[in-house]
């Protein structure tokens, strides 16, 4: 499960929390029961003095409705302006990154993802799946923290990069990977966006740049399995296969999948 990649303002927005028992512990699940899918949307994107905190992304669920499992929407960047509660990181799966007279995001809840970074004299970095966004040094932008790479869909795809901050005057901006948006240098209106289904947050620019969307793979033994039904808006996927197992790829929406 990836949830939606925040928004970048100045900071870079934090990476959607990510959790997976890929090679670990498999689910056991019961045919002819609906389970919950929903894919986190990305978080909208603030501009430089906007006076308020680039959008958080939305959450990823997948299991039976009151016990859903739940990654948790990345957290927003801070924008600029005078020193004010919108110049701060916001908490999520990962943490947004900050404005230079903020404070930076926390991963929360704990094991989804990593902390932002401060801003220096320009925009801090979200944090993503694996690390915490960098500390930028003076009027640079930090660099966005770094994802997971993953072959539970059968091919090797990164997931959860934080968004890298803005830069000013003598600054380099912040890098991104993972799905992440680079920052951007000086007064570009419009940032880089995360990737769509990767989980990433926007990179930091003076015009704001939105998060990507989540997603939500499920892999299971193709033995086990005959059919599924898929209810709601959810994208219906076309099966794939990875050796001996089938995996489902649910990119958009909200529903119920029902194995039999």
């Amino acid at each position: 499960l990836v949830a939606g990649g925040a928004g970048g303002g100045i900071g870079g927005g934090g990476a959607g929390g990510l959790l997976t028992n890929y090679l670990g512990t498999p689910l056991v699940l019961n045919l002819a029961t609906a389970y919950t899918v929903e894919i986190g949307v990305g978080g909208n994107g603030s501009a430089n003095g906007s006076q308020s905190k680039s959008g958080n992304g939305g959450n990823s669920k997948f299991g039976v409705v009151g016990s859903e499992i739940i990654a948790t929407g990345g957290g927003g960047a801070g924008t600029g302006g005078a020193v004010g509660a919108y110049n701060n990181g916001a908490n999520g799966g990962s943490g947004g990154g900050s404005h230079a007279n903020g404070t930076a995001g926390t991963a929360t809840p704990a094991g989804q993802g990593f902390a932002g970074s401060v801003g220096d004299s320009a925009g801090g970095a979200g944090g993503g799946a694996s690390t915490g966004g960098s500390v930028p040094t003076e009027y640079g932008g930090g660099n966005g923290g770094a994802g997971i790479t993953s072959l539970i869909s059968g091919v090797s795809s990164s997931y959860a990069g934080g968004g890298g901050g803005i830069a000013y005057s003598t600054g380099t901006a912040g890098t991104a990977s993972d799905g992440g948006g680079a920052g951007v240098y000086g007064f570009t209106a419009t940032g880089i966006s995360g990737t769509p289904n990767t989980g990433g947050g926007g990179g930091g620019s003076n015009g704001g740049s939105s998060g990507g969307s989540g997603v939500v793979i499920l892999r299971y033994p193709t033995a086990k399995v005959s059919s599924f039904a898929v209810t709601g808006t959810l994208n219906t996927p076309t099966a794939t296969t990875a050796g001996t197992d089938s995996v489902l790829i649910f990119t958009t929406g909200t529903g119920t999948v029902t194995f039999s």
